[in-house]
C-alpha cells in the first residue's frame, strides 16, 4: 500500500505547486487588465490573455500525465495524443479571434508566437 502511494508522490508535488503558481499568475493577469486605462473588449482578452493561461494549464496537464504511474507507455501518450488535438483545435480558434478583434493589431512576431 506505501509503495503504491508513493508512487504517485511527484504527481501531487507537481500538481500542487504549479496549481498555486497558476492561480497566482491569474491574479497578476487580472490586476494588470484592471489597472489598464483603456479597457480592452472580450475579443482582445480572448485573443492574447486567455491563450496564455490556458497554455500553461496545458503544460501542467503534460506534466501531470507525464508524472503518473502508468503500467504501461501507451496509455500516457494517447493522453498525450488528446492535448496535441486539443492544442491545435484551440490554437485554430485563438486565430481566428485574434483576426476578429480590433483592440491591438497583431505583428508578425505576435503570429509566430
Amino acid at each position: 500500500m506505501i509503495a503504491a502511494i508513493s508512487a504517485w508522490e511527484n504527481f501531487y508535488v507537481i500538481i500542487g505547486s504549479s496549481g498555486a503558481a497558476l492561480i497566482g499568475m491569474q491574479f497578476v493577469v487580472m490586476t494588470l487588465i484592471a489597472d489598464a486605462r483603456s479597457r480592452p473588449s472580450a475579443d482582445s482578452i480572448s485573443s492574447f490573455g486567455t491563450p496564455t493561461v490556458v497554455h500553461l494549464t496545458g503544460t501542467l496537464l503534460v506534466a501531470a500525465i507525464m508524472s503518473v504511474p502508468w503500467p504501461t507507455l501507451f496509455p500516457a501518450s494517447i493522453a498525450l495524443a488528446v492535448c496535441g488535438l486539443g492544442g491545435f483545435a484551440y490554437s485554430v480558434t485563438v486565430v481566428r479571434r485574434a483576426r476578429r478583434q480590433t483592440y491591438y493589431k497583431p505583428r508578425w512576431d505576435d503570429w509566430v508566437w
